[in-house]
């Protein structure tokens, strides 16, 4: 078993150490495993986030792609619908409702 030595006020005054020498005291209490585990866990996480990060940016690219020009088509016909309802009304004086098969 290790000798415990104490020391005196004196010796604690002239035994002044910065925070940097601290800070490396520190970094021996903790064995090498845990920076393994630490390390191994950062690689993870980093990975699981750049593919996260592709997975979003190739989803939400395909749907500007594939998807807006779908739905501005389809607020164009909307629109053209529209248009030509206010246009029978303006000439007919009466409301038809547009065609069933339209979308």
């Amino acid at each position: 078993m290790p000798q415990i030595t104490e020391f005196t006020d004196e010796e604690l005054e002239h035994a002044e150490e910065t925070v940097a020498e601290r800070l490396w005291g520190l970094t021996e209490m903790i064995p090498e495993s845990a920076y393994t585990a630490v390390g191994a866990s950062y690689a993870g996480g980093k990975a699981v986030f750049q593919f996260a990060k592709s997975s979003v940016w190739i989803v939400a690219t395909s749907l500007v792609v594939l998807a807006f020009p779908v739905a501005m088509e389809a607020e164009r016909v909307n629109m053209e619908i529209a248009r030509e309802a206010e246009q029978r009304q303006a000439l007919f004086g009466q409301v038809t409702p547009p065609p069933q098969g339209m979308p």
